[in-house]
């Protein structure tokens, strides 16, 4: 198995990270354990350079399976701070145009032309086709250019989509690996619940060690 671990900051998948230099051995562009190879991708934050880096990377070398892990803001009581859930569908929730009735996403718009890889406005994650099973939940996630903190972006997002989660970047790493043709699979902690912005309530380091304890479990399921 050659396995890609997708982050878009270091301090994400940190302790992934060191568990790997402790238990696993050093190669070129990653690590090797009894026949698994892994290879980590920071791509930084947002969709352009995620798109970019991720890209970059799966042409220098083929991939039986990504993983994107990070954190995400909650829009449901559901998914607490700490909480891991698997990502089911994601889109890019402000690309469109904004219209004197709403907003229009992308896909409705009459010049669009990838209805091959889009279920209406969603990009789709076929958890089935995953070489192994998993018990999270199974959610919706949408990815913004812009993390939601005010009242009116919030209610919107909820109005438009009924998501679970938002992040900066899912929608990107579901796009190129489908694209691709890579089996994928994007992980997300929960740090905060999306409200109007008050950081004072985030726990981030809580959500960084719920997903990367799930993670290592899974490296040595695989």
């Amino acid at each position: 198995m050659n396995l890609l671990i997708v982050a878009a900051t270091p301090a994400e998948i940190q302790p992934l990270s060191a568990y790997l230099q402790q238990h696993w051995d050093r190669e070129s562009h990653g690590y090797k354990k009894a026949g698994k190879h892994i290879r980590l991708c920071i791509t930084g934050a947002g969709m352009l350079s995620t798109a970019y880096h991720l890209t970059r990377v799966i042409r220098e070398e083929r991939f039986s399976l990504a993983i994107q892990a990070g954190i995400a803001g909650s829009f449901v009581p559901e998914l607490p701070v700490g909480a891991v859930a698997a990502v089911s569908r994601d889109t890019p929730a402000d690309l469109g145009a904004d219209t004197g009735s709403g907003f229009l996403h992308l896909t409705a718009m009459p010049f669009f032309e990838e209805q091959d890889i889009f279920d209406r406005c969603w990009l789709p994650c076929p958890l089935e086709q995953l070489p192994f099973s998993t018990a999270l939940p199974r959610i919706s996630a949408v990815t913004v250019n812009t993390v939601s903190g005010s009242a009116p972006a919030i209610a919107a997002l909820r109005e438009r989509y009924s998501p679970d989660i938002e992040s900066m970047e899912g929608a990107a790493f579901h796009y190129v690996c489908l694209r691709e043709k890579i089996p994928f699979l994007q992980l997300r902690s929960i740090s905060n619940a999306v409200t109007v912005r008050d950081s004072s309530r985030w726990n981030i380091p809580l959500a960084i060690t719920e997903l990367n304890r799930y993670l290592n479990g899974l490296l040595e399921e695989l």
